[in-house]
């Protein structure tokens, strides 16, 4: 989503109206190699950012957004900013710095606030060592704030060692603040699971031996058929389209399919990955695999399907504004007959195609499919992979 070559080259002369906080915009920066002029909406960001880290020089302050954000059930730890600052009454201490809170407020998006580095998530308990950044566009310069309002300019490269609280866009919340991707701590309770030593053939493969991970549910089956719900169990991605400060990524699978020769599609599906089940955008730690503890629906295969469904994958971003309209289409053969199938989903303009996967849901004989699973992963045998996103699963009975 940010290439490399996208970094922000800003000289220090960028902080000179901010400095004496002034919300006069827009202003002018001067990369190394450019003159570019910083747009209102940016200038307010920033203004923000100052505002918002001078009111946390409280250390009751601090705590207690401490508490909000450990307490959130939004996920990463997410608070609503325009919630939270009138909830905790931060919304008047801006006020008193001679900040117009409500003009703010109006000239810029739906915000949410959080730390978006995992080892900052662990490391912040409320002290006064944090910097405060916003960022409407990917394209803003990081330039953040500490709790007395000097500024510090911030590479994409690489987070900080000191803590950053982040204020972007919200993703997590719609634009009432009500919370569309939960947490894992606010999801329902793992399943029941089984050892492996009480597996059994029509269950699911256990010759793996060592790590086993998250066990699998108990019941699970190792084929599809019909009545039977596929599950998503664990994913990991080699590549996660996100800078530090957007945290984990949004992605999202969109599946389509049809079980007879309509050429409308019959099957379509949006799966959301939680952002909490990755490690931040640590590219190196989201590599390896990471558990569903609950699992995720993927599949209902409660109908006679052709041999394949198409699944692609779109990792959401807030940069763009409006929608674009993304179709996933494909073939299946049905009782020896080639039917063609499309469907049609909406996603953000900014959003990237991280990958498309022709699934094998049956074979041209009729047999259904073999579910990879977590144990296959470990043993070598396989996974499946739309472009940047991988997963493993397993089947349960839908009755």
């Amino acid at each position: 989503m940010v290439p490399s070559q996208r970094r922000n080259r800003v000289a220090l002369l960028i902080t000179a109206v901010l400095l004496t906080g002034c919300a006069e915009a827009p202003y002018a920066i001067e990369p190394a190699s450019e003159h570019a002029v910083v747009s209102a909406t940016t200038a307010h960001a920033h203004q923000l950012a100052r505002s918002v880290a001078i009111s946390l020089q409280d250390g009751n302050a601090r705590f207690d957004l401490y508490r909000r954000m450990q307490n959130s059930e939004a996920a990463e730890g997410k608070v609503f900013l325009s919630s939270y600052l009138r909830s905790s009454g931060l919304d008047t201490a801006i006020s008193r710095q001679g900040v117009n809170f409500v003009d703010l407020a109006d000239n810029l998006p739906a915000l949410e606030m959080y730390l978006p580095v995992p080892t900052h998530r662990k490391q912040w308990q409320g002290s006064e060592d944090l910097l405060v950044l916003a960022v409407t566009s990917e394209r803003d310069p990081l330039l953040a704030y500490d709790v007395h309002g000097k500024p510090r300019l911030l590479s994409l490269d690489a987070p900080p060692a000191i803590p950053v609280l982040v204020i972007v866009p919200a993703e997590s919340f719609d634009a009432n603040g009500v919370i569309r991707a939960r947490s894992r701590r606010a999801q329902s309770a793992t399943p029941a699971v089984i050892a492996l030593d009480h597996c059994t053939p029509e269950m699911i493969t256990c010759d793996h031996e060592g790590d086993v991970g998250w066990l699998l549910p108990e019941g699970a089956l190792s084929h599809r058929g019909i009545g039977v719900r596929e599950w998503i169990s664990h994913v990991k991605t080699p590549n996660d389209h996100e800078p530090w400060i957007l945290g984990a990524p949004e992605f999202t699978l969109f599946v389509a399919g049809t079980s007879d020769p309509d050429p409308e599609a019959e099957f379509a599906n949006e799966i959301n990955i939680s952002d909490d089940v990755w490690s931040g955008s640590d590219d190196t730690e989201n590599a390896d695999w990471h558990v569903i503890p609950s699992g995720l629906p993927m599949i209902d295969l409660d109908v006679n399907y052709g041999t394949h469904i198409t699944v692609k994958c779109i990792e959401q971003d807030w940069d763009s504004p409006g929608t674009v309209n993304v179709p996933v289409s494909g073939s299946t053969t049905i009782e020896g007959v080639t039917v063609g199938f499309e469907a049609q989903f909406a996603v953000n303009g900014s959003s990237d195609d991280c990958g498309q996967y022709l699934l094998a849901v049956r074979l041209s004989t009729g047999d259904w499919t073999r579910i990879l699973n977590y144990y296959d992963a470990l043993a070598g045998r396989g996974f499946n992979a739309a472009g940047d996103l991988h997963w493993v699963g397993y089947g349960m009975p839908m009755n």
